[in-house]
């Protein structure tokens, strides 16, 4: 599944104090390979998705056994204490921070 060139949203979560919504512009990629989690990965090619509308509008007529999202988050290194709650992804998932 290929579409024009797209680049997720960051997140600028470097003044963060209360909980928030990552719900911008993500990136999803239907498939699996141990090289989409290295952060210097190409994905430009991935799919611009809205986490706010449902997956199957991308994929109406199958159900990927693995899709991959990507965001990028952008946090000051001194940061302590943040932390990402998970609402209904999937069943099970893996997160990956700058690989």
């Amino acid at each position: 599944m290929a579409a024009p060139a797209a680049h997720a949203q960051t997140f600028d979560a470097t003044n963060l104090g209360e909980p928030a919504d990552l719900g911008g512009k993500w990136l999803v990629h239907a498939g699996d390979d141990p090289a989409y989690a290295r952060p210097d990965f190409d994905d430009a090619l991935w799919t611009l998705f809205d986490p706010h509308t449902s997956i199957t509008t991308l994929f109406p007529h199958i159900r990927p056994e693995v899709v991959w999202y990507r965001l990028r988050v952008k946090v000051d290194p001194a940061q302590t204490g943040l932390a990402l709650k998970e609402f209904e992804i999937a069943r099970a998932f893996e997160i990956y921070v700058n690989g």
